[in-house]
């Protein structure tokens, strides 16, 4: 995060091993069966992003919650809570032509589909601070595949490795 106003800089990251230490057996990752449920055992706190339901418990369409919780580098908790609204449909990669099928980290077969046109509101917290937020930029992309991602994953393999940036203007764009 970074506030404009006081300048001020503030990261968090935390991660989980492929295979986790034997003092603590389990994934911090854990997902749920049949829809989007993930959440992530983070140092700072339970992660979490999984499809919202409505009032009787059914799955509402692309439509979800996001919870992160952090620590920054000085010590100041941060979290970031969203209710997110897909207002277009998903897109597969390549469109009509490739029905979203390509290749991925050395997977054939994989699939991916993009989602723009997100919806989010919710509440921003940062030590003391804490705000209203609310914006349409933003987008969720999906990859998955019948073979398993890491089996071409070892230090010769830096061909198959992906990475994204994403950029946000004071102009809005």
């Amino acid at each position: 995060l970074y506030d404009c106003d006081r300048r001020h800089y503030g990261t968090y990251s935390d991660f989980d091993f492929p295979a986790p230490p034997r003092i603590r057996r389990r994934h911090k990752l854990a997902g749920t069966r049949g829809h989007l449920g993930l959440r992530y055992e983070a140092a700072a706190g339970t992660c979490r992003f999984e499809n919202r339901r409505d009032t009787g418990g059914g799955l509402l369409p692309f439509a979800w919650t996001l919870e992160l919780h952090g620590v920054d580098h000085h010590g100041a908790p941060m979290r970031l809570d969203l209710a997110i609204d897909a207002t277009r449909p998903p897109a597969p990669l390549g469109g009509r032509d490739l029905g979203g099928e390509m290749m991925f980290l050395g997977a054939e077969h994989t699939y991916a589909y993009f989602q723009s046109g997100l919806a989010m509101e919710g509440e921003l917290s940062w030590g003391d601070h804490r705000e209203a937020v609310a914006g349409t930029v933003g987008w969720i992309d999906r990859q998955w595949a019948e073979q398993d991602f890491t089996v071409h994953q070892d230090r010769r393999s830096t061909r198959y490795r992906n990475e994204w940036r994403v950029m946000q203007f004071d102009n809005g764009w």
